[in-house]
This record gives structure tokens, C-alpha cells and sequence, in this order.
């Protein structure tokens, strides 16, 4: 798992994209951590177009760029 943060993160630097601001970024349950639980929302609607919370892009589509964004923030605790 250590190769996917660097690699989610570098990728996402790499294609210039934009995220939102969100009070803790790639939390999207709610739960002030970023985890599993969030990517598992994330998968549910990977390749899903329209406006969801898991499109950090703001691009209309749930895709691999947000799906990496999310991977580089897994582990991250926003209650610190």
C-alpha cells in the first residue's frame, strides 16, 4: 500500500486538477478520518456522471481522478 500514496498523489499533482475544498478532503462520510469506508462510498458510484460528493473534481463524473485523490488522502485524520 505505501506505493499507491505517492503514486495517487504524484498523479494528481501531475494532471493539474482541481479539488474541492471540503472541510476534510476525501471524507465522505462524515467521520472526520479518511478510510476505507470513504472509498468504498467513492466506488459506489466510480463512473457515475452528475454532481456526487465523491466527483472532488468538480468535472460532472466520478472517475479515476478522483478516485486517486482519495487513495492519496487515505489515513488522514481531520479531528487532529
Amino acid at each position: 500500500m505505501k506505493i499507491w500514496k505517492p503514486l495517487a498523489l504524484f498523479a494528481a499533482l501531475t494532471l493539474g486538477t482541481t479539488f474541492s475544498a471540503q472541510a476534510c478532503p476525501g471524507d465522505l462520510n462524515g467521520d472526520n478520518k479518511v478510510n476505507t469506508l470513504d472509498l468504498l462510498e467513492l466506488l459506489s458510484d466510480l463512473w457515475k456522471e452528475g454532481s456526487y460528493p465523491a466527483d472532488f473534481d468538480n468535472d460532472g463524473m466520478v472517475d479515476m481522478d478522483d478516485l486517486l485523490f482519495l487513495v492519496s488522502r487515505v489515513g488522514v485524520n481531520c479531528e487532529d
